[in-house]
């Protein structure tokens, strides 16, 4: 059911088929007619999705959508000082998806014959109306009407869709929300960490590494992270959403560069969650801080929205910093806000599945990889390839190096090493990728 959703969204007009990733909804049950708003927060969700997807099944479709989004991401969203901005509007010049649609004479004016006819029959482009590019109307026998062989089809409307995309870009884009959001930026350093470490493009690393940059120095003071920037002032305090969401990219940028300073700042942010927003006697954690006088009441977000709750966010994030770090208090007080929150949990599952996604992970328990060795030999890429290609949840990944809780641990015969440890139960350490490889499928 998944998997069929997600391609139905990519076949569909929700997706943005020349620049990349996606609308924010559709109008309609086919996902053909879009509000054309793209939002920060659900293109990184969206692009983790696909990751996910093309790491449990292999199937290229998958990496394909994430990679076009993720570069969305970057090309139009991402500001020069590293930030990513909130959003593009859904109109242009007075006319919702004014930028984005075409009729079959502007396709022939741009491509010609006979590309423009394979153009517009591969994306349901029909007559002298506007149409929203979709792929699920194209004929099943298309490569042989338009005279091509089967297997170079995708490869022919790459190159299309690079020219409409330039063609495109000469109308007049939608405006473009400036305001950098530090919890949707925490959901785009993790969307680029992951791109990198499971497609493999040093583009994304970079991109991740300038949005923590941007993120530690212009919205991060004095041990407080703020929730809002926008031309170089940072204000409001930060919500429980921004600090779980930064910490979990965090995370995730350290298992893509085994830069130590990336998980310390991620336990900077979970302690000072802990002690902010912990709700002490009960459990769970407030949205916002104690002491603001502003506010007439504090409440616990329980249930998924556009993002997933800030008490799943806050759970995870906690998880996965106390399952690097080794701490069980982190742990523990994840567990208190689940045990708090059991009731609606029981009561209403379908609305609280972030929770449910944090309960999995205690459930589960956490599966650690450290891998020892040097990483400039080409046999610790061939073991970090196994595990980045494998989707694994729960999945803890870290790198042996000196003044890390794992220095103790070495290459076994000068070879790079992984050891695995499942829950509290250690593995006997291998060398062999094939190996490695096969621990890992026992999990899922």
């Amino acid at each position: 059911m998944a998997l069929r959703t997600l391609d139905a969204m990519a076949e569909g007009g929700i997706f943005d088929h020349l620049g990349g990733g996606f609308a924010r909804y559709s109008v309609d049950a086919r996902w053909l007619v879009p509000h054309f708003e793209k939002m920060l927060c659900d293109n990184a969700e969206l692009a983790c999705t696909y990751l996910s997807a093309h790491q449990a099944t292999g199937e290229a479709r998958y990496a394909k959508v994430a990679r076009e989004t993720l570069d969305y991401l970057r090309r139009d969203l991402q500001e020069a000082g590293g930030g990513f901005h909130a959003s593009e509007d859904a109109d242009s010049e007075g006319e919702e998806g004014r930028f984005y649609t075409f009729d079959a004479p502007e396709v022939l004016s741009i491509l010609g014959e006979p590309d423009g006819r394979l153009f517009c029959d591969a994306f349901g482009i029909t007559g002298d109306e506007k149409c929203v590019l979709h792929r699920f109307d194209a004929p099943e026998d298309l490569p042989r009407r338009h005279g091509l062989a089967p297997e170079a089809l995708e490869g022919h409307l790459d190159a299309l869709r690079v020219r409409m995309r330039e063609a495109r870009g000469q109308r007049v884009r939608p405006h473009r929300d400036d305001k950098i959001l530090a919890s949707w930026n925490g959901l785009a350093l993790s969307a680029m960490a992951r791109g990198f470490q499971i497609l493999k493009d040093e583009r994304y690393r970079v991109s991740a590494c300038a949005c923590a940059a941007f993120l530690r120095r212009e919205l991060f003071r004095d041990g407080v992270l703020s929730r809002t920037w926008r031309r170089g002032e940072a204000h409001t305090p930060g919500f429980l959403e921004d600090y779980a969401a930064v910490a979990l990219g965090l995370v995730d940028l350290y298992e893509a560069t085994f830069e130590p300073h990336w998980l310390t700042w991620a336990e900077q942010l979970v302690d000072a969650l802990k002690e902010r927003f912990e709700d002490g006697v009960d459990g769970g954690f407030h949205a916002t801080e104690a002491g603001r006088e502003d506010l007439l009441f504090r409440w616990k977000p329980v249930f998924d929205q556009s993002l997933p709750s800030a008490n799943a966010l806050a759970v995870k994030a906690l998880l996965r910093v106390g399952h690097h770090l080794q701490r069980d208090d982190l742990c523990a007080c994840a567990e208190r806000a689940l045990a708090c929150l059991a009731p609606i949990l029981e009561k209403r599952p379908r609305s609280c599945l972030g929770l449910l996604e944090g309960l999995d992970l205690v459930l589960r328990g956490p599966v650690e990889v450290v891998l020892a060795g040097s990483s400039e030999d080409p046999r610790m890429e061939a073991l970090l390839g196994r595990v980045r290609s494998r989707y694994v949840p729960g999945l803890s990944l870290a790198l042996a190096s000196e003044g890390t809780l794992h220095a103790g641990k070495a290459p076994l015969d000068g070879l790079p090493t992984a050891y695995v440890c499942i829950g509290r139960a250690c593995l006997a350490p291998v060398t062999a990728p094939e190996a490695l490889e096969r621990l890992l499928a026992r999990q899922f």
